[in-house]
């Protein structure tokens, strides 16, 4: 996926500099700084949670007993 951010960014930045267009080349910069330094969601797949955390146990302390009042009306 980096070569896929690193080429998308080259394209623009050279479609920036043909048209002379400024967000263009802000949106070009910031995919190169993405390829490049291996950091964000399109690159390094930091936006997907981790999959090997422990489910919490009974035992554990999140697990307190609950106390419930009854309401009559």
């Amino acid at each position: 996926m980096r070569w896929v951010v690193l080429a998308a960014g080259t394209m623009l930045g050279v479609l920036a500099v043909w048209h002379r267009d400024g967000l263009t080349g802000l949106l070009a910069v910031f995919l190169l700084l993405q390829g490049v330094t291996g950091n964000g969601c399109l690159v390094s797949q930091t936006c997907v949670p981790a999959a090997n955390k422990q489910p919490d146990k009974p035992g554990s302390d999140k697990f307190k007993e609950v106390e419930y009042t009854e309401i009559k009306i």
